[in-house]
């Protein structure tokens, strides 16, 4: 089994400084708990102990390693950087954040973990979090720039469902680009959340019928060949495991809509708090 890499980006900042306690705490004290049971190798850029151009060494790890770990903390510029690179691949990534830190607004909608290294209850909520996020990840993982080169790719399909994606998609970023993180209002998050809902619904739906025919299809081939070679037997397995992969995101894109229920119900309550 090839080696687990994860790969640390964070402020590091001068010997003493808080950006340097900050980062070792993480490094040495909070990460290797989550990670090194999963069978993880922590690294960070201050420590590659190999020989050659540390930006050339990083910007391969941030393609190649099956895991990178972003502490967005006082906003570093090259921390940002790195992320952005690391969003280039679509491969797993989780964010960090100081508590009550505001996050730019193409970051806003990535799930970001709160961590307080002084507060020990913070450390062990993202503790619970960083694992839990890692138990769940995908092998591609949505960020701003995957999405934005989907966005533009689907605009210029020329199927029409496929550009109609790309619309509604190119509509959620001007909804976005209109509006700070101070000023992103329950009235724009619904909304956003009702056209996201659309488009994993229509993407469903897109699934539901050659899902339907692919299952169908193997049911047959398989009932009318009970005794096949073991090559067969391993091909007809690879089939049903990749039905079943996609059975679970068609559950997925049609999951109920509890975003939007709370939305809508936070609304409510704004309303009446303003009327009474």
């Amino acid at each position: 089994m090839p080696e687990k890499k994860c790969f640390v980006i964070s402020p590091i900042g001068d010997q003493d400084s808080p950006e340097r306690k900050r980062a070792d705490d993480i490094f040495f004290y909070v990460l290797p708990e989550v990670l090194e049971p999963l069978d993880y190798k922590l690294d960070r850029a201050d420590l590659i102990d190999s020989s050659g151009l540390i930006s050339t060494q990083i910007i391969q790890r941030l393609k190649d390693d099956s895991l990178v770990i972003a502490d967005l903390a006082y906003y570093n510029p090259n921390v940002f950087y790195e992320l952005a690179i690391r969003h280039v691949t679509k491969k797993p990534y989780v964010q960090l954040r100081l508590p009550n830190q505001k996050i730019p607004f193409d970051l806003a909608n990535t799930r970001t973990i709160a961590i307080d290294t002084a507060e020990l209850k913070t450390v062990k909520e993202a503790k619970n979090r960083i694992k839990g996020h890692i138990d769940h990840m995908n092998e591609a993982t949505p960020n701003p720039i995957s999405s934005a080169l989907d966005e533009l790719f689907l605009q210029g399909s020329t199927d029409p469902t496929d550009n109609s994606i790309g619309e509604i998609k190119k509509m959620l970023s001007e909804i976005g680009a209109t509006v700070g993180v101070e000023k992103f209002t329950i009235d724009k998050q619904l909304q956003e959340a009702q056209l996201r809902a659309k488009i994993e619904i229509n993407a469903a739906d897109r699934i539901s019928q050659p899902l339907i025919s692919l299952w169908s299809s193997l049911n047959v081939f398989k009932s009318n060949n009970d005794k096949l070679s073991v090559e067969l037997q391993e091909e007809v397995k690879r089939i049903e495991d990749a039905c079943k992969n996609l059975q679970w995101l068609y559950s997925s894109l049609r999951r109920p809509r509890t975003e939007i229920h709370w939305l809508s119900m936070q609304k409510l309550h704004n309303q009446n708090k303003e009327s009474s």
